[in-house]
């Protein structure tokens, strides 16, 4: 889904984790996405890392005993 903002001066892109994997995956794929969108190549690309969440982050080391 894209949704205009500010006039349609920008636009914001949701899509699922699946759909981001597989765009994420060639750097071809994003530059379709972004001829097919009819938008300007970014300056800047803000890729988020896939999240661990906080207790598997914890249990990254075993802990070691007193």
């Amino acid at each position: 889904m894209v949704q205009d903002i500010d006039d349609g001066r920008c636009k914001i892109l949701f899509m699922t984790n699946r759909q981001a994997e597989l765009i994420s995956k060639e750097s071809d794929s994003i530059e379709k996405l972004l001829d097919a969108l009819d938008v300007p190549k970014p300056g800047l690309v803000i890729d988020l890392l896939h999240s661990w969440g906080f207790y598997d982050s914890t249990t990254l080391q075993e802990r070691r005993g007193p």
